[in-house]
């Protein structure tokens, strides 16, 4: 058996896609998160946002903005070619280091 780590909780703030929140915080939940599970403290009470803390939490945020792609050719047809940011991919995530993170572990480790 190998210890992993996975997105659990998901916060959505604004949501303008056409992804349904509930289907979007699945999708995140599936994306394997490399760090050392051993590292962490386990947090019981996962409901109670008081509880996170650096000991227990990685910290994840996800900013993607689709616009028109304003050097699209005229006969352009597909989203990659029409649209900027079409399509958001886990290298979109954006680790935030809570507390001592950073200086506990290099950004190459989570991510």
């Amino acid at each position: 058996k190998i210890s992993s780590c996975a997105i659990e909780k998901v916060f959505l703030v604004n949501n303008t896609s056409i992804v349904q929140d509930e289907i979007l915080a699945h999708r995140l939940g599936l994306i394997p998160v490399f760090a050392d599970p051993r590292e962490f403290e386990f947090r019981p009470n996962v409901d109670d946002e008081s509880t996170c803390s650096e000991s227990n939490t990685i910290e994840f945020s996800l900013k993607v903005k689709c616009s028109r792609n304003p050097k699209a050719a005229k006969g352009a047809n597909h989203p990659s070619e029409l649209f900027l940011h079409s399509n958001v991919t886990s290298s979109d995530l954006k680790w935030v280091p809570l507390g001592d993170q950073r200086r506990k572990v290099s950004k190459e480790e989570y991510k």
